[in-house]
């Protein structure tokens, strides 16, 4: 039942509702005391925090695809895996973020790139954080090597210049799939055939109000 629903059929309910309403001339902020849907204040054993900001968000969805093949007739040489090479990617995405917790260089000072053996790592200071949440396979069967996978990424950041990077650097190391390096680098690479991002979805940061907090 709706609340409204249930002012409406029971007198007192609905007067007791309209007698706590406030007027909005007499209101000047409103704060919401929310559960921490995170561990760090637990961790730290902080009581009590205050949102500066709600991050910025971006979802990626991503498609790789490969060569299809028969589990025990395609020579491991040869194979296109895909679900190997999205591992990898996925593993890309995770080692790229962490590196976020780093200091930013002093000529770039909301985002830095550097090249590692296994791909482009960026840095920041405002918390940059990277999901990998849903996945799927195709044709799903144990006896066939996949040869087509779908995964989302999540991306947040309470700066957009911090966020936008971090998806060029996402889009790189996904086209290097498109063209097989020599070894020794990352394995996934060589594995990708073809490459697809689409971005469905993009939310900016909202800072808090400096007055509140």
């Amino acid at each position: 039942m709706l609340l409204s629903s249930g002012a409406a059929s029971d007198g007192q309910l609905g007067d007791a509702i309209r007698g706590a309403a406030a007027a909005r001339e007499g209101v000047r902020t409103y704060v919401e005391v929310h559960i921490e849907q995170g561990p760090v204040l637990e961790d730290l054993g902080v009581p009590l925090g205050v949102v500066t900001a709600i991050a910025g968000q971006t979802f990626l969805h991503v498609s790789m695809r490969g060569s299809q093949g028969h589990a025990g007739a395609v020579p491991m040489e040869t194979r296109r895996d895909t679900l190997a090479a999205a591992a990898d990617a996925v593993l890309a995405v995770e080692r790229g973020c962490q590196g976020a917790a780093e200091p930013a260089a002093p000529s770039q000072p909301c985002l830095s790139t550097r090249r590692a053996a296994d791909g482009v790592r960026f840095t920041s200071e405002e918390g940059l954080v990277c999901t990998v949440g849903q996945l799927s396979v195709w044709p799903g069967a144990s006896n066939v090597i996949a040869g087509l996978v779908n995964f989302t990424v999540d991306l947040r950041s309470r700066q957009n210049a911090i966020r936008s990077g971090a998806c060029a650097a996402q889009w790189t190391l996904g086209l290097r799939a498109l063209s097989p390096p020599p070894p020794p680098q990352s394995s996934w690479r060589r594995r990708g055939r073809r490459f697809r991002r689409c971005v469905p979805g993009e939310i900016s940061p909202a800072p808090s109000n400096r007055r509140c907090v």
